[in-house]
């Protein structure tokens, strides 16, 4: 979402570069679409104009910037660790080049993109893709409080009716459902009153019976899933590990499998959990699960027990 880059300008600054000449971007031949092929022997030509000028700052950062373009993350990386000191003080390039350097790390922030991130911040607080990836690095090495906090500073910034705010407060109270806390400024024991789809959510809290503690593992998968009554296929689902429980969960559209299928749409919804040891969706022999039950959507005050295991 924050984190895409629109490909035109991106092209059009490379063909100014490549070009010289702002006059040549503007004629009418500068104007048709580039082909593939074309864009590819841009950038094959600025990377060896580079390697003869490696001191080009400049040219390697937009370089960088085309190979992210493309999807190439390896090459893009290595540019920008040659584009050096230009960096400094650009927070978008910044993160930027930490969102390559993590998805080179198979999405693991630490070391080097963390370090990046940092340097972003520093340049610009409120540079939003940095703080988008910030918080999802915290998320990712489980500090949830930290990552509420980056994705609420985020969230200020944004319209308050786009789709990206919606997203983001997803984001955050599912954070705030793994961290074991209430939707923001919710006492513990006041009803919850989710801040995304209208209000069209169910929430509340997961337990394991003492019971069954035994038959687990730490890392076997948890499941909050909500489906309308009579029906297969869910409207939300959240999941989680057995080493979070208890827990609190909210289900709303920011969770749903499809945008055509939505709890927001809903008056009711069937809720159970299910503790899978294989991690699939499909309910399987040895599966743990809570009985479902049908509540209204809104309904925020649940306790779903997990004291059943499957034939």
């Amino acid at each position: 979402m924050i984190a895409a880059i629109v490909f035109v300008p991106a092209l059009a600054a490379l063909i100014y570069y490549w070009l010289g000449s702002a006059q040549q971007i503007a004629d009418g031949s500068a104007k048709q679409q580039v082909a593939q092929q074309d864009v590819e022997k841009m950038v094959q030509g600025l990377a060896a104009k580079l390697e003869q000028d490696p001191s080009n700052l400049k040219g390697w950062a937009m370089l960088a910037r085309s190979y992210k373009v493309m999807g190439r993350p390896k090459d893009a990386e290595k540019a920008y660790d040659r584009a050096g000191s230009y960096l400094d003080g650009d927070a978008q390039l910044l993160a930027d080049y930490a969102d390559v350097a993590a998805s080179n790390a198979n999405g693991n922030f630490a070391g080097k993109p963390r370090a990046i991130l940092k340097r972003a911040l520093k340049a610009d607080p409120n540079n939003m893709m940095a703080l988008w990836l910030e918080g999802t690095a915290d998320y990712n090495e489980g500090n949830y409080r930290s990552a509420i906090q980056v994705w609420t500073r985020l969230s200020k910034l944004l319209p308050a009716d786009s789709d990206d705010a919606r997203m983001i407060q997803g984001s955050i109270m599912e954070a705030r459902g793994k961290a074991n806390l209430p939707p923001e400024n919710v006492a513990q024991d006041k009803p919850i009153t989710p801040s995304v789809s209208g209000g069209k959510s169910v929430g509340g809290i997961v337990e394991l019976s003492p019971d069954l503690k035994s038959r687990v593992k730490p890392d076997d998968i948890v499941m909050v899933i909500a489906k309308a009554p009579d029906a297969r296929m869910p409207v939300a689902i959240m999941r989680s590990k057995v080493s979070e429980l208890p827990m609190r969960f909210v289900l709303n559209d920011a969770l749903a499998m499809t945008p055509d299928a939505l709890i927001s749409n809903l008056n009711a919804v069937s809720v159970e959990v299910r503790v899978s040891k294989s991690g699939q969706a499909k309910p399987v022999s040895g599966d743990l699960y809570s009985a479902p039950i049908v509540v209204k959507v809104g309904a925020n005050q649940l306790k779903l027990v997990v004291d059943q295991v499957r034939p």
